[in-house]
């Protein structure tokens, strides 16, 4: 055979067919037999295997194997692979070798030089030891030796391939270096892991030989058919231990054995890195356990379970930190019950949580409160105390927490710490000339205060006015800045640098529309620029099609608490049975052409769907493909479809109210040039201010509410409807469905199916007291959870 390559083992295995791998089990002077061809016969060196590991096969080899002209050495579960990612065939190393001396496995990149990086893992006496007995016994390989342990390349595991000539020359030169450096060190009080010292500096010694004696060689791919056996052999003792319960003994025999064997750590020895998720994992069992805790294994005792368990765990803390968390997984959070001091542990323990800890807590603990998990609630603030005593937002939910668990008078010691704490400074942009987004920024601002903020109104109407008080302003301090639909949110200086970026302060920039109405801010945002959306589906849009923003959060609108719901009118004595406040705005300016009228439609036919998914499906139907710098253009060129869908929608929804005999109030723009303004049932009332609509709603059963294409929002009027006692009646959103339930605290209706309206509207009109319970449920869960206060907490100003 003109090739051999001997499979290095000292473990079962299933070696491959090809009859070039020769299967040679190391060691066997001192383990029993496995069965394969073993390296203890003739000239050898068995007995030091636990010093020289795979090196006494290579020893072996080079002694006593004669049957072929080239040789070479892999592992029972590392192998060399062709270029097809394939076990690589006789060919496949004629091949390599008709071209190359020697072939080798694929070398590491390092962040530090090996001589650092073997410092870090090894005695680096016995490196040092290495380079004196080079430089003694063959001085011409000393200069070689230390440009390679200065490079930052490692080679592991001995693997390599050359023609027996070659092969013999390497052994002879490797093993005079060993054998005298063997005799200079004294590895007698090493774990079992750092006797194999000769071993490990082999690996590295290849490359000096290789160098040295001007060698061409072929860096192949290798590939790994298995984990360690060691790392089989410890996942297998600590699956029977979780089993039984035994955390103590799980425990021990993971730390004894990885204080024995390091490496297992490895990615190359623990493919899915397991082994460091269930340290994490016990060492959580432990905290709990030591806090009188359910452990995680009340979850599972199931190895395989508790690994995919703490992995999804790890995901929903780093999607509630950045704003993206499901109302499914928070359930999941909720309802697998891992204690506060477990997510606490994790929250420690891994870098992309621990940054901001203040902001999770607070964020973990209004999840549990809004779960009615209160003392869980108050335990994570608890925490966030011990970070930060004074912390404005902590002390704020604990306050929150203590009044929704019914106990008032906890709370003096909590508000008089918060009166005494200076609030933050911001700079808040108003006087926008759509009146929503004033009264929207005016109920911010109040916010702000109400929780001891102080807010600069720049009134973007008197710009150099409010500018110069800026400055002012600035000049004492600035925390942060909130604008409203882009405006103010670039405040490019001459320079064409950022205003907020040349502060260094965060500019909060929260819109209240889609963002591709957007592209000519967004495209250049600030780097200290955040964007807040009122859809999630948003924040996926920014990511894509918008780089520059470097953050974005979800931030639903919300809504105004003026009166306790005692204070209100009872649902039957309020005058107006639907009240609906909301625009008609149809471009009858613009010529479609035959795309515009097929998205039109499929947007009539498909409301569930977002905008930019029903424009892809059209496109995809035509078979367009553009890229995402294509798409968001040819997006932004069609916009103006999605304002005329949701006025062909309102308008067919108020039709078939009015048609019903439903009587409608309606205020807003553009409905006098519809034949439907005409109607009987149709009371038209015009334009209206934001803070009037508000007061009206208190005099509304019914305030009646069409999203402008929000398929993971609300509007504002959903919130205020529901703070004034009235029904909010709406078309649905999975964050809607997520906050609030259908017929308990809020009425949803379908765009697929507007036809069954007009009796949802006679049953909640009837139905008076099914209705009242309604508008009391949805009163206390918006003024707890949904109010303009609500929503500028979760900012992290």
């Amino acid at each position: 055979m003109p090739i051999s390559i001997f499979t290095i083992t000292h473990v079962p295995f299933t070696p491959p067919n090809d009859p070039i791998y020769i299967p040679l089990q190391v060691g066997h002077a001192i383990h029993e037999n496995l069965g394969y061809l073993t390296d203890n016969t003739g000239d050898n060196i068995s007995d030091k295997n636990q010093c020289y590991s795979e090196l006494t096969g290579l020893y072996w080899i080079w002694k006593n194997y004669t049957d072929a002209d080239y040789l070479g050495l892999c592992h029972y579960r590392r192998y060399f692979l062709n270029s097809d990612g394939k076990l690589m065939t006789e060919s496949d190393y004629m091949d390599i070798l008709s071209r190359y001396d020697v072939i080798i496995a694929k070398s590491c990149s390092m962040p530090y030089d090996y001589r650092t990086v073997y410092g870090r893992s090894h005695n680096i006496h016995n490196l040092d030891k290495t380079e004196e007995i080079i430089k003694r016994i063959c001085p011409d390989y000393y200069e070689t030796f230390q440009q390679v342990i200065a490079d930052t390349h490692c080679y592991i595991g001995n693997l390599f391939v050359a023609p027996k000539a070659l092969f013999h020359d390497y052994c002879k030169w490797l093993f005079a270096i060993l054998s005298s450096l063997e005799a200079e060190i004294d590895v007698s009080g090493y774990d079992d892991y750092h006797k194999r010292v000769f071993g490990f500096l082999s690996e590295q010694l290849l490359m000096v030989w290789i160098r040295h004696n001007h060698l061409t060689f072929y860096e192949s791919l290798f590939g790994l058919s298995q984990e360690k056996a060691e790392t089989i052999w410890l996942k297998q003792n600590i699956r029977e231990y979780l089993l039984q319960g035994d955390i103590d003994h799980a425990y021990q025999c993971l730390c004894d054995t990885l204080d024995k064997r390091p490496d297992l750590l490895l990615e190359l020895s623990d493919f899915k890195q397991e082994l460091t998720s269930m340290e994490h994992i016990l060492n959580i069992c432990r905290v709990e356990e030591d806090a009188g805790l359910p452990t995680l294994l009340c979850f599972s005792r199931d190895y395989d379970v508790l690994i995919k368990h703490f992995h999804l765990l790890l995901n929903i803390l780093e999607k509630i930190k950045s704003g993206t968390v499901s109302n499914e997984e928070i359930l999941y959070l909720i309802d697998c019950r891992i204690s506060y001091k477990g997510i606490i542990y994790i929250i420690q323990n891994f870098t992309q949580l621990s940054s901001e800890p203040l902001k999770l807590l607070n964020q973990l603990s209004i999840i549990y409160a809004n779960a009615g998990h209160y003392l869980t609630a108050l335990s994570f603030l608890e925490s966030a105390l011990s970070i930060h005593e004074t912390d404005r937002l902590t002390l704020s939910n604990i306050v929150s927490v203590l009044e929704n668990m019914g106990h008032p008078e906890m709370t003096c010691e909590y508000k008089e710490l918060l009166h005494s704490l200076p609030g933050r400074r911001i700079v808040l942009c108003m006087g926008h000339s759509i009146p929503v987004l004033a009264y929207i920024a005016e109920q911010y601002a109040l916010a702000l205060e109400s929780l001891g903020h102080t807010v600069f109104r720049f009134d973007m109407r008197f710009f150099e006015r409010s500018f110069e008080s800026l400055l002012i302003f600035q000049s004492q301090g600035l925390d942060a800045a909130i604008v409203f639909n882009n405006a103010c949110f670039q405040m490019r200086m001459q320079s064409g640098e950022s205003l907020w970026d040349l502060w260094k302060v965060p500019c909060y920039n929260i819109i209240v529309d889609h963002p591709m109405h957007y592209f000519d801010t967004l495209d250049h945002a600030p780097v200290h620029g955040i964007v807040a959306c009122a859809d999630r589906y948003h924040l996926d849009y920014i990511k894509r099609f918008y780089p520059a923003v470097k953050r974005s959060v979800f931030l639903p609108t919300a809504g105004t608490c003026l009166k306790a719901f005692e204070d209100l009118k009872p649902f039957r004595e309020r005058p107006i049975d639907v009240l609906f406040i909301g625009s008609y705005k149809y471009h009858y300016d613009i010529i479609y052409d035959e795309f515009d009228k097929k998205l039109e439609q499929a947007l009539l036919l498909y409301p569930a769907k977002t905008f930019e998914e029903n424009l892809e499906d059209c496109l995809r139907s035509e078979d367009i493909h553009l890229s995402d710098a294509e798409l968001k253009i040819f997006i932004q060129n069609h916009r103006y479809i999605d304002t005329n869908t949701t006025a062909l929608f309102r308008a067919r929804i108020l039709q078939i109210l009015a048609d019903a005999g439903i009587t409608v109030t309606v205020y807003g723009n553009g409905w006098d040039t519809l034949d439907l303004f005409r109607h009987p049932n149709f009371h038209y009332k015009g334009l209206i201010t934001p803070e009037d609509g508000v007061s009206l709603m208190e005099d509304s059963k019914i305030v009646l509410n069409h999203m402008a294409w929000f398929k993971a929002g609300a509007s504002e009027r959903i919130f205020e409807a529901m703070l004034q006692g009235a029904v909010s009646l709406t078309d649905d959103s999975s964050f809607l469905r997520e906050v609030f339930q259908d017929n308990i605290t809020i009425k949803f209706y379908s765009l697929e199916n507007l036809n069954a309206l007009p009796e949802i509207v006679y049953n909640l009109l009837s139905n008076t007291l099914s209705s009242e319970e309604i508008t009391r449920n949805a009163y206390q869960a918006a003024s707890q959870k949904h109010t303009w206060s609500n929503r500028i907490k979760s900012l992290d100003l």
